[in-house]
Parts: C-alpha cells; sequence; structure tokens
C-alpha cells in the first residue's frame, strides 16, 4: 500500500512537469504552424489564444451555442486541415510522453516525481529495455483512467504488481 501511494504522488509530481512540457512543445508547434506551414492555420487556431485545449473541442462547442448545422460545419473543418495539424500535434505530444518516460527509466530507473519519493522502476530480467519501456507506457494509460483499476491489481497479488508492471516484466521498488 505503502509503494502504491508513492507511485501516485509520483505520478502527480510528472504530470505537473508533462503538463508544462506540453505547453512549451504546444507553443513550438503553433510558432511552426505559424511561420512555416500557413499563417491562415495560426490565425484560426486556438492554441495561443486558450493554451493547449483541443481545438476540435471548441468547434463542438461553437456547434453547440451558435446551432450551426453539423454537415457543414464539419465539412469546413475538415477543407481548413486544422483537424490534421490537431492530430499531429496530439501525436507529437504522446511521443514527447514516452520519450520522457523512457530515458528517466531506462537512465537510473527513475523520473523526477519518482526520485522525490525514493521510488525505482526495476526490470525483472536486468537492465530495461525499450519494449518494457512502451509496453509500460501503453497499459499506464487504461490503468489509470479507468478509475486506476489497473494500478489497484497491484493490492490483490503477493508481488504487489500492477497491470504495467506485470506485462511489462518491471517491478516498482522502494529505496531507503
Amino acid at each position: 500500500m505503502r509503494i502504491l501511494a508513492k507511485q501516485f504522488y509520483a505520478l502527480l509530481y510528472d504530470v505537473m512537469i508533462l503538463i508544462a512540457f506540453s505547453m512549451v512543445v504546444t507553443a513550438a508547434f503553433e510558432w511552426v504552424v505559424h511561420f512555416f506551414i500557413n499563417e491562415q492555420h495560426a490565425i484560426e487556431s486556438t492554441f495561443i489564444k486558450s493554451g493547449w485545449i483541443d481545438i476540435t473541442i471548441c468547434y463542438q462547442w461553437a456547434q453547440e451555442l451558435f446551432l450551426v448545422d453539423k454537415s457543414a460545419f464539419d465539412e469546413a473543418f475538415l477543407k481548413s486541415g486544422l483537424g490534421k495539424l490537431t492530430t499531429v500535434l496530439q501525436v507529437t505530444l504522446m511521443l514527447c510522453y514516452f520519450l520522457y518516460y523512457h530515458f528517466s527509466y531506462v537512465n537510473g530507473g527513475q523520473t523526477i516525481g519518482m526520485k522525490s519519493w525514493k521510488i525505482k522502476l526495476e526490470s525483472q530480467t536486468g537492465k530495461l529495455k525499450l519494449s518494457q519501456t512502451l509496453v509500460r507506457f501503453v497499459l499506464a494509460w487504461p490503468s489509470f483512467f479507468l478509475c486506476g483499476l489497473g494500478y489497484l491489481s497491484a493490492l490483490k497479488n503477493e508481488h504487489c504488481l500492477s497491470i504495467p508492471d506485470k506485462y511489462s516484466g518491471t517491478a516498482i521498488i522502494y529505496q531507503s
């Protein structure tokens, strides 16, 4: 139970770091779009105005607020190319998140949040590999967003392994 609580607190630290990192990446992405791809996209975009809110959500709000004809609105959105740019940004952010976790785990087994709570990720087979960090990263998302069930499963097994740990061949250990 103690390690699970420390994992949660370390995750909160890492989320704050990733939010700040997301703002920087989004601003850089918006700058690239504005200066290199198409000035019109940057003017229509909401990234600069409202941080990193997904532009598709803003379009859905506008549809409901102004009772715009949905089919005409969707057609205009697709023609503008903003949907593709949003997807590129989301993929870029996910890649950056993965790289943060991968390099943190491979170089010492700890993220910044894990260092402050003195917990460490170790491989059950020796040195951490790319495949292990990738499996752990992919399984961490549904494990967390399904009410934390993937992590709460660690309370029910004897080795205290969460679902991402079990399938990636890793374990969280406490450093004294």
